[in-house]
């Protein structure tokens, strides 16, 4: 099954139950990461699920553009070439059009441009994702 970003968020906030071993309602089931996890606040019964709970943004493999403007001076140019792993020289001539175009998954997509807007060089993340996935900026789960 493919959850989508509303699925994910809800599946994330803990729900009570009934607790199959001793009746109350006391059974706490949430999801983190690809597990669910179950837990009697009463009698102590809990269950771990082995996955299945997979969260869309992580598995998902396409590549999405990050375009990166000219950051102002060499210093940010010397640290945004060491952030994307590329020879200094060679993004300097890459920025001769004024930016450029990076593709990357999309958790490695919000690493790099938090880091590059850290830098404080504008970045502009592909819009393709945000209607894929429309919570994902923000979102405490990722």
């Amino acid at each position: 099954m493919e959850y989508t970003c509303d699925d994910c968020y809800g599946m994330r906030h803990p729900k009570i139950d009934k607790c199959p071993k001793c009746g109350k309602f006391t059974f706490e089931s949430v999801v983190e990461g690809w597990s669910a996890k179950l837990y009697c606040n009463s009698c102590g019964y809990s269950v771990i699920s082995a996955g299945g709970f997979p969260q869309v943004c992580h598995v998902d493999d396409t590549l999405y553009a990050l375009t990166i403007l000219k950051p102002g001076d060499h210093k940010k140019l010397v640290k945004l070439a060491k952030l994307l792993c590329e020879n200094v020289l060679d993004l300097k001539a890459d920025f001769d059009k004024g930016q450029i175009e990076r593709r990357f998954k999309v958790m490695e997509m919000l690493s790099k441009s938090k880091q590059i807007d850290d830098l404080g060089i504008v970045c502009i993340t592909d819009p393709e994702i945000r209607g894929i996935y429309p919570n994902l900026i923000g979102c405490p789960f990722h």
